[in-house]
Formats: structure tokens, sequence, C-alpha cells
């Protein structure tokens, strides 16, 4: 049993002490929790043909094992000709950045495992499992390489906690982010779970997923970065109760279980990699063609729209509109929408007027030295307020209109110091809430978290966290694409990514529990880009009722 003075102690099971950014800035995150303390490494003494490249290429000749020696070989010049690509901008250096932990943590159990004849299980012996035991560590986690079994599994008081870099409900085995990128998946999933027995199959604390990238080292990076932060959550829930998060449901697992590449296969993305990237490159510069977005509506509920029967709004020359969000105001309509300028690379809002049949743009209404979007409309006391992205500022804003449409000004600075994207505020039995995409590891990703905050005023600065955020850790349904009603019945419009595409189509959900303690939504529709010839992608809808607007991704000259 734990005692109010005691510290909650953990233990990191490490190959090494030479360790991955993420792992130095987890080591730092629980020194600043005064509940608990990193009190041990378990330190993994691996064999020479483990730790090293050329000695390991040695043992599989030694063995024949031919086949692994050359696909080796391969995902090894794979990952570094990737690294080169990569390694031109700052965004993935940390994953490349090693740090040394020795000194940070006081106590270091060395452990020689016994490693199955696959290279995968580790066992470790009795007098090791002892010394574990006599740390009386609470937790422990995994860090290292090695699928673990055996006594080590109940060495501490909660057990093992470990990553699993895939979704484990379709992807056991690795290498992590590869065979998403492979299959050219939509989604690259990652797993927190308490290690048991079953290979991949522990006890699920926690999964999420983000949208693959196109390169297989840097969907990767961006899933080990993206993921890296919820083992806090883990911590947190240790720390606050004494016990691990509550298991989340499994369900049966249908693929078989993936190793590393062949050469055929590793041929074969390099192949479908090329095509995809020199098409790009084709339509571009060759044929002049870009992704730009465009804005229709239709005068009809959000229920009943038939999409194909909307009308377009032309995008003004050099320029395209997006994020539109619909309001009538003394019998006329009216939407505001993201107005991006490619001549600056940066979005102003805008508003244009509706009429029977056609839409009129009529210019700018808030111009900042820095990218707006998303313009979300929200009445309050009688006033027209809007709450646009305005993620470059490192702000959460609100704006007021002084002179319907055209005249804005700012009023109120809801949050600062954040990374924040497609912010919508909504009043909901008797309290302000506050639905937000942040991005918490600047990656640049505002697609896969969804945080919930709330409070007794929609000008306040100070909102407090939802106890489940984030609350969604789904790219396929995180990030905010608009909010309609029906019969007071509040739905939440969700984006969904797709394979290196951003906004490939949208879902909308309904809200059915949002309080101080839970929040749930359930979807009720699902809608792709297929309503008119040539689509890419659509993400965004909005309606008042009698106009739903929402907009659409082509490919334009």
């Amino acid at each position: 049993m734990l005692t109010e003075s005691r510290k909650i102690r953990i233990g990191l099971i490490v190959d090494s002490v030479i360790v991955p950014l993420y792992i130095k800035e987890l080591i730092q995150w629980i020194g600043q929790n005064p509940q608990l303390e990193v009190t041990h490494l378990v330190h993994q003494q691996l064999p020479p043909e483990r730790r090293h490249l050329s000695k390991k290429l040695v043992h599989l000749m030694r063995l024949g094992r031919w086949g692994k020696l050359f696909s080796g070989v391969a995902y090894t010049i794979l990952n570094r000709i990737e690294r080169q690509l990569l390694a031109r901008g700052p965004k993935y250096q940390w994953y490349f950045t090693r740090s040394d932990i020795g000194a940070r943590v006081p106590h270091h159990i060395h452990v020689t495992p016994k490693i199955s004849k696959s290279g995968f299980v580790f066992r470790y012996p009795e007098d090791s499992i002892s010394a574990i035991k006599n740390a009386d560590l609470d937790l422990l986690i995994q860090c290292a390489s090695g699928i673990l079994k055996g006594h080590i599994l109940t060495a501490s008081r909660l057990g093992v906690v470990s990553f699993h870099h895939g979704d484990n409900q379709v992807n056991r085995g690795g290498p992590p982010g590869f065979w998403e990128a492979y299959y050219q998946s939509d989604y690259t999933g990652f797993t927190i779970q308490r290690l048991t027995e079953e290979l991949d199959g522990g006890d699920v604390l926690i999964r999420g997923r983000y949208a693959t990238k196109f390169l297989q080292l840097s969907n990767r990076i961006e899933l080990y970065k993206k993921s890296a932060p919820h083992i806090r959550r883990i911590m947190e829930s240790v720390a606050n109760t004494g016990e691990l998060p509550p298991i989340k449901d499994q369900k049966p697992y249908y693929n078989h279980l993936f190793a590393k590449p062949t050469v055929t296969q590793l041929l074969r993305y390099v192949g479908q990699s090329v095509v995809r990237g020199f098409g790009k490159i084709f339509r571009k510069y060759g044929l002049g063609l870009k992704n730009k977005w465009g804005v229709a509506f239709h005068r009809s509920p959000w229920e009943r729209l038939v999409m194909w029967r909307a009308h377009r709004i032309p995008n003004p020359p050099n320029r395209f509109l997006a994020d539109p969000f619909v309001i009538s105001r003394r019998g006329k309509s009216y939407c505001f929408v993201e107005d991006y300028d490619d001549s600056v690379k940066r979005g102003c809002i805008s508003v244009c007027q509706l009429y029977k049949k056609r839409g009129e743009y009529l210019g700018p209404v808030i111009i900042e030295p820095f990218h707006m979007s998303f313009p979300y409309l929200i009445e309050i006391e009688g006033a027209l307020y809007m709450c646009p992205e305005v993620g470059k500022s490192g702000q959460i804003r609100l704006y007021r209109c002084t002179d319907f449409p055209m005249k804005w000004e700012l009023s109120h600075v809801l949050m600062d110091n954040v990374s924040a994207a497609d912010t919508m505020l909504v009043m909901h039995n008797g309290k302000w809430w506050m639905l937000t995409n942040i991005d918490t590891t600047g990656s640049g990703d505002h697609c896969g978290e969804l945080f919930l905050f709330y409070s007794d005023s929609p000008f306040s600065s100070e909102w407090t966290p939802h106890p489940q955020n984030p609350i969604v850790v789904d790219a396929e349904c995180a990030r905010n694409g608009g909010l309609v009603t029906k019969g007071g019945v509040l739905y939440r419009v969700a984006q969904r990514q797709g394979f290196d595409q951003y906004g490939k189509g949208f879902s909308i959900n309904k809200i059915v529990h949002l309080d101080e303690h839970r929040y749930e939504e359930k979807r009720v529709s699902s809608v792709d880009a297929t309503f008119w010839p040539g689509l890419l992608g659509t993400h965004h809808l909005h309606s008042n009722g009698k106009i739903t607007v929402f907009d659409y991704l082509s490919r334009q000259r």
C-alpha cells in the first residue's frame, strides 16, 4: 500500500544510457511531479550483434541467413537516404538527438536477458527478477528492444507499461511507421499497454491515430513525437490515484504478424514513393495544377442537404475560399470564409453575400499579419462575435462585430501561448464550452487531438481543462470542421484526414454527453468528396437551419 508521504517509484527499462530525446524529456517531466520519481534504470545488456550493425551483419552471414542480411542492408540504406532528405529542415532533428541519462537516475540494475531463437522474446533470469522486486517499484516503463515475457511482467506493483508504435487492432509487429506508408493507409496508430504474455495484445490503456505521412521515416518520427506525451497521461493517473487508468475494450486481431520488409517489398515501396512524388512535381510544374479549396451553398437545412445541387461561389483571382460559416441578418444571408492569398501565402477573413443561386464576394473583413481561417460565428448577449483560427499568433482570440458585416475589432484573448486551430465556443447547460485542436508537441499538426475546456464566461481568459483531455486522439475525427444543431441537439462536424492528404472528408457526430466529467459523441453520418467529378476532398460544413455551406478541394490551374 502507498502512504501519503511515499512517492510512486518508477523504473525505466533501456538498452543503453544513451537514449532518444523523448525518454530524457519523460524523465524531466516525471521529476517535476512531486508524487513521482524515476528511481531505477533496468539496463539490458545485449550481445554485440544486437548493438552494432556491422557485427549483426557478420552474425547473419555466419548463420547463412542471406535473406535477412540483404533486407537488413536495404532497409538501413533506405533509412539513411530518407534521413538525408529530412535533414534539410529542423522539424525532424529531435528524433536523431541522443542524451545520456545515466547520471539522472540514481540506481541501475544490469540485466542480461535470455533471448529466444527468433531474437524477439526476452526473458530475465531469476536473480535479475529478484533485484528488480527488491527495488520496490510501483511501475516499470519499457523503453527498450525486445518482447518481454515471464516474471518481469509482475516484478513491479502495476506491471510493465510499454508503447506499441502501431494500432494493435490492425498492426502487430514492426517496423514502426513502415507498413502504414507502404500500404498508403490513411492512419498510423499507437497503443500504450500493460504488457501480458500475448504479443502486442496487452491491456490497452491508451490508443490513438494520426494521419499517415508520405515517407515511412517521417511517418515513424511523427508517430513517436505525437504519441510520446501520452505516457504522461498514464503517469498522471498513477500520481493521482495510485493506479493505472481503466483498461480499454479489445477487439479480435485479424491481421498477420508484421516483420521487417523484404528486399522486394522495399523496392516496391521506393517505386511507389518515386511515382507519387514525381506525379506531384509534374502536376504542379508541368501542368500548372494546384490543389485549391472552394465554397458552395444550398438553401436547405444540413440534414436535408443534397450536395451536388449546391451552388459554387467563384474564387477571387489567385485566391481560394474555405471554412465557410453562414448567418442571416435583416433578410439577407452572408457567408464568412477563410480567404487565402497565394501571393502572400496567408489567409484573412472575408465575407460573401448569398443570393438565390449565386454568391457575391464582398471582400476582407479582418486582416492580420498572420494567417487566419475558420471564422466561427457566435452570438453572445445580442452581439455577434467571431472566434477565427489565429494559431500563428499563439493565441485564441474573440472578435466583435461593430458594423455588420464588414467591420470587426479584437474583443478578448481567451488563451495565450497556445498553438490552437479551429476553435468553437458553445453554451450548454449553463456553462461555456471550448472545443479546440491543440498542437502540444510543436510538430505543426493540429489534426490528431481534440481538447475541451469550460468556463462560466465566454470572455474568460481562464478556461478549465476537461479531465478527459485530449477527448479525441484520432485523425479520422479529431479536428473540428463546424458545429450544427437540430432540435436543440449539438452535432460536431469532424474533419477526416487521409494518406498524405489534409481534408479527405468529414463526419457529423452527435454530442450525446457533455459535462465537467465526461464527453461522448456518436457518429451519425460520414461524407466523402464524391458529389462532383474530380474532387479530392471536403472538410467543413455549417448551417443556420435554412442555408447550408460547405467546402471542397479540387485541382485548378
